[in-house]
């Protein structure tokens, strides 16, 4: 994460965003290293533009991961417009987009990679404005979950919404 944020730096300077996180010490996802970061800075780069917005007074992105049952879960949360409810349920297909900029292939290239991962990947409107996008992924060191990326996913809504 730490990697991607000094990357992303010129484009938070210029957003005008606070970029906070919530990583834990040695928390370490299997995968290819290029690939999952390349996830980061699609999400991380959709929150920023989403914050940059002339009318968001709040310029916050927020990046938090935790671990549980051989699984991590990444977020990406900002203080955006957020999503309408019909552009959010088509976000992950090719060309859909909620930019006015963009080419709709950000998300769907991250879907792509986190599947591939074995992971899931999914977004949540926020209680206050903006959007949250999910997404889990292997523990590193570990072989098999006790939990399959699906009931990750409803664990991480259950936390949620609950």
């Amino acid at each position: 994460v730490r990697d991607v944020l000094v990357l992303l730096g010129d484009e938070v300077a210029r957003a005008g965003a606070a970029v906070t996180t919530e990583v834990p010490e040695r928390l370490a996802v299997s995968g290819d290293r290029l690939q999952i970061e390349q996830v980061l800075i699609n999400l991380v780069r959709n929150s920023l533009e989403a914050v940059s917005e002339p009318d968001i007074k709040k310029r916050q992105v927020h990046v938090a991961a935790q671990q549980s049952n051989g699984w991590i879960e990444i977020s990406v949360s900002d203080t955006g417009p957020g999503f309408a409810p019909h552009v959010a349920e088509r976000l992950f297909e090719p060309f859909v987009t909620a930019s006015s900029t963009g080419m709709g292939l950000g998300l769907t290239i991250t879907r792509s990679i986190v599947e591939a991962h074995g992971g899931r990947v999914w977004v949540e409107p926020r209680s206050t404005p903006g959007a949250i996008v999910r997404f889990t992924l292997p523990e590193a060191g570990t072989t098999a979950s006790s939990q399959t990326p699906s009931q990750a996913h409803s664990q991480a809504l259950d936390r949620a919404h609950g």
